[in-house]
């Protein structure tokens, strides 16, 4: 069963949610609303993560809805990253304003 065949059918199901991380290709950048200060690179969630195409997560997110889980790791090594946030928000934080600092 493929994305859209799956959402169409469990589309009135209130149940059917699943939640995703990980880096896909779309266009959700160009609807931003401006920023200020500093023009600064966009950034995504690690270079250690392939960029997924939309119909690749779509089918992740198909077989999760039909198998009823909750969080999609759209790529193995997310489920590690975001338990390495979760167990110590400060050094999260930390690095992130570290690497952003780099950047700049």
């Amino acid at each position: 069963m493929r994305s859209n065949q799956c959402l169409e059918e469990d589309n009135d199901d209130q149940h059917a949610r699943a939640r995703r991380s990980g880096p896909v290709a779309t266009n959700i950048i160009a609807s931003l609303p401006p920023t200020y200060g500093p023009a600064l690179p966009l950034r995504g969630p690690g270079e250690q993560f392939e960029v997924l195409m939309p119909e690749t997560v779509g089918d992740q997110v198909a077989d999760a809805i039909v198998d009823d889980t909750f969080i999609v790791y759209t790529h193995p090594e997310v489920r590690d990253v975001l338990v390495e946030r979760a167990s110590d928000w400060n050094s999260f934080v930390d690095r992130q304003a570290d690497a952003i600092a780099e950047q700049a």
